[in-house]
Formats: C-alpha cells, sequence, structure tokens
C-alpha cells in the first residue's frame, strides 16, 4: 500500500501544473524499447484487472511515467485512461474524467491505429469514468 500510494504521488507531481493541452503537446515516443515496454504493460494491465486486481495501479501508473517521460503513443491513451479510473476510485471523479478525456482526444491524434484503440477506450472511459461526472 505505502508503494502504490509513493507511486500515485509521484505521478501526480510529474503531472502537477501540466494542462491536457500540455500533455498532448508531447513529442511521440521515439525509443523502441520504451513502446515495447508500453505494449507489453498494456497486455499485462488488462490481465491485472482482471486476475489480480491488485497490480493494477502499478501498470497504469507506469505507463503515465513512461508517456510522460518518453513520449506518447497511441498506447498512452489506456494508460491515461486506466489513471483517470484510479482517481476515479479514491474519489477524485474530476480528475478522474480530465485524463479520461485526455486519452479521447489521444486517440484522435493516433488516427492509423483508432479503430485498434477506441473500444478499449470508450469501454474504460464510458463504463468507469464517465458515469461518476454525468450520472
Amino acid at each position: 500500500m505505502v508503494s502504490l500510494m509513493a507511486n500515485l504521488i509521484n505521478v501526480k507531481r510529474m503531472l502537477f501544473r501540466r494542462s491536457n493541452k500540455d500533455i498532448m503537446g508531447l513529442p511521440n515516443i521515439t525509443s523502441q524499447t520504451k513502446l515495447s515496454a508500453m505494449t507489453l504493460l498494456n497486455v499485462l494491465l488488462t490481465y491485472a484487472f482482471i486476475g489480480k486486481p491488485d497490480l493494477f495501479p502499478f501498470f497504469a501508473l507506469r505507463m503515465v511515467k513512461i508517456s510522460l517521460k518518453y513520449g506518447l503513443s497511441a498506447i498512452s491513451s489506456m494508460g491515461f485512461c486506466c489513471y483517470g479510473m484510479l482517481l476515479c476510485g479514491i474519489g477524485d471523479f474530476d480528475g478522474g474524467n480530465r485524463f479520461g478525456e485526455l486519452s479521447l482526444f489521444l486517440l484522435d491524434r493516433y488516427d492509423p491505429v483508432k479503430i485498434e484503440w477506441t473500444p478499449r477506450i470508450f469501454l474504460a472511459y464510458y463504463g468507469m469514468i464517465a458515469h461518476w461526472k454525468f450520472p
């Protein structure tokens, strides 16, 4: 639990005073190693959500950290959306909605692979975030 809170606080610090516009202005990820890590984290995130929910936050937070430090990719939209889910889980519904909406904006940025990510992001955003803000 302590490690989870430390990771959450670390991500909140990284996001401090960064607007969605600032985040959208980040460059694309250039490191193939980091992109591969994001792909692996996304797979682990899915399995953790179903089978080992205690690990889910760690994978989501790691995806956000990599995106902020090394650049954005289409997979970043899933990381930010899951971060929004985490925020809703601790009662920060405005923050959760902010990052859920950011994930939708990121989908538009990566239009060629949008079809692959849209169902996942829509399920996470509309099924687990938006109803807290827009009942």
